[in-house]
Order: C-alpha cells, then structure tokens, then sequence
C-alpha cells in the first residue's frame, strides 16, 4: 500500500497487495480503477488497484 495526500486538497492510495485495506481518513473517492474501489465505512481498497481521494 502506499499512499500520498495533497494537503487536504486529495490524495492518492495504491494497493499492490493481495489483499483489501482500509481506507480510514477517507471523507470521498473522486476516482477508482475498480468498481467498488472506494465502498464502504471505512472505504476499503481492493487488491491491484488504486484511488484518487479527499481526505
């Protein structure tokens, strides 16, 4: 995982692992190459994939 944040503008998370992460901190998904990226409470983060978000 690994993840990088504008201030409070937006920020970037990537998944290379197997497995979902949760997002915690993470008010709205702008854009996801999954899916679901991004659904849930927290957002969750699919494997291999990747969002653009508003902290």
């Amino acid at each position: 995982m690994l993840v990088f944040r504008r201030g409070a503008a937006f920020g970037y998370a990537v998944n290379t692992g197997p497995r979902p992460v949760p997002l915690p901190g993470v008010r709205g998904v702008l854009l996801a190459s999954a899916p679901d990226g991004g659904a849930g409470d927290p957002p969750v983060l699919a494997p291999d994939s990747a969002v653009w978000f508003v902290p």
